[in-house]
């Protein structure tokens, strides 16, 4: 394999994070990738309309001045990258500048608001841009293909007879508001549906869930059917991608994209679980149609859980990091020059 040094810029969203990690993960099918990860925070977030003209006018003439808007940590001992790759708004600024200066490629997850998609090698979204350089994914890159989720999960499969389901607990929003109501019909569900199907839990709860709703579902759980859990607020674990691995089914509040993308990159049934106050805004509620659309998830209310039918486990009909990968190769031809 080819060595790929790639410059992974982060601006300290998790989520952000995850993504480009996922792409880095994607490009190990074809490179032996060599990355540095360096912190850039942009100093002046009101600037970037102001940024995002004077890059798409003049790039050579501003790339300088944008860079000066960062607080970018670059280590003193660190040669040049061949390629740099960022996720979200505030990194895509720096990303133009640092790929102008280095005269090398450079990707770009997210959407372009405003930006013109020519400043970037190949820009990624879900949603296409009309560009001739966009790669349109199926799904968000995520960090851990089907093969490792796989082996983290045989911890919790080697030491069950019971067949396993997931359930990832997260919390409210402005657009989903989860009152005790939802958490106690959750618990009440997994209860049931434990007894009905012959399953043992594996739940989690995460950052977001507030000491109610972990009260709540502790409280009301019947300790018999859980395999393990995770209770975020009193002792936080990282145990994702075992769960993913391990769980035959999994269900994921409504809350949060990036979780409910993780689930389905497991290429399991996913159920989405909705309070009773909820309002997604459009962009949301449009990322969550396409996965209905694809048959990825079932989107149901928290009250309505034992209703439902839940199909047995299929998997996607490929590794979505495999499938990403396909895509870039593809174009790899107007890349080898400089990946060479």
């Amino acid at each position: 394999m080819r060595k790929l040094t790639v410059w992974c810029l982060s601006d300290g969203v998790p989520g952000h994070f995850n993504q480009t990690k996922g792409l880095l993960k994607s490009l190990e099918h074809g490179f032996r990738v060599e990355m540095l990860w360096i912190d850039s925070r942009l100093k002046a977030p009101p600037l970037r309309r102001l940024m995002r003209k004077l890059l798409n006018s003049n790039t050579q003439r501003y790339a300088r001045w944008i860079e000066k808007l960062y607080a970018t940590q670059i280590p003193a001992k660190r040669g040049s990258p061949d390629l740099i790759v960022s996720t979200g708004g505030n990194t895509a600024y720096i990303n133009i500048a640092l790929a102008h200066k280095y005269k090398c490629k450079n990707f770009f997850i997210g959407s372009l608001r405003g930006l013109d998609a020519s400043l970037f090698t190949r820009v990624f979204t879900i949603e296409p841009v009309g560009a001739a350089n966009n790669i349109v994914m199926q799904l968000a890159p995520t960090p851990v293909g089907w093969s490792e989720l796989e082996a983290a999960g045989k911890q919790f499969k080697n030491n069950s007879s019971d067949h396993l389901w997931t359930m990832l607990i997260g919390g409210s929003t402005r657009e989903y508001r989860y009152g005790s109501r939802d958490w106690s019909d959750i618990a009440d569900s997994m209860n049931q549906l434990a007894a009905r199907h012959h399953i043992k839990w594996l739940v989690t709860t995460s950052r977001r869930t507030d000491d109610a709703a972990e009260k709540i579902l502790r409280e009301q759980l019947d300790p018999a059917i859980i395999a393990d859990a995770v209770w975020y607020k009193t002792e936080p674990r990282k145990i994702m991608a075992a769960y993913l691995g391990a769980g035959e089914q999994i269900f994921c509040t409504e809350d949060s994209l990036s979780m409910l993308t993780e689930a389905v990159s497991a290429g399991k049934p996913v159920t989405s679980i909705q309070p009773k106050d909820f309002k997604p805004e459009i962009r949301y509620e449009n990322a969550l149609c396409r996965l209905v659309a694809k048959g990825w998830i079932s989107r149901v209310p928290a009250s309505d859980l034992l209703s439902r039918e839940y199909a047995e486990s299929t998997k996607h009909t490929e590794d979505p990091n495999i499938q990403l990968w396909r895509q870039i190769s593809e174009s790899l031809d107007l890349l080898s020059k400089s990946l060479s």
